[in-house]
């Protein structure tokens, strides 16, 4: 039976600190990544668009503008979209419903690779966190 020798309480709170901030970084970046579509009737068309506002202020999703058929359209975007890296004028890759073209979504806004990549810092995070706790909680026991 190995000995297991306990860690000093520097490191196991130093431990807990890096699990927190791990699933703290990986939850901000991965959230944007779990979208919620805009359901577009069954035929879309693509579009290159700009981002018309700021997404650090858009508190009901954000508005694009692009052109269809030769008019400018304003859409937005739902709240979830991935735009925490956008800032207002960005270029953006759009799909629009032709049957109401103010319906609108990201292009490829859901990426299942990046979302798999995404997710392993929220991973490595709850597994600092859990290793941290059981740590302390035996070396709490062997206090008492």
């Amino acid at each position: 039976m190995a000995k297991e020798y306990p860690l000093p309480v520097g490191l196991l709170i130093t431990q807990f600190l890096a699990g927190a901030f791990f699933l703290v970084v990986g939850a901000w970046t991965l959230s944007p990544m779990v979208v919620d579509k805009v359901e577009l009737s069954g035929r879309t068309e693509e579009v290159a668009g700009t981002l018309a506002e700021d997404p650090l202020s858009c508190s009901n999703g954000c508005r694009v503008r692009y052109e269809v058929d030769g008019q400018e359209v304003t859409g937005q975007l739902s709240v979830n979209a991935n735009l925490k890296m956008r800032h207002e004028g960005d270029a953006l890759d759009l799909v629009y419903d032709p049957v109401e073209p103010q319906r609108v979504a990201l292009k490829g806004d859901l990426n299942l690779m990046a979302i798999a990549l995404r997710a392993i810092l929220p991973f490595l995070g709850i597994v600092f966190l859990f290793s941290a706790l059981r740590r302390g909680q035996r070396l709490r026991k062997r206090q008492n």
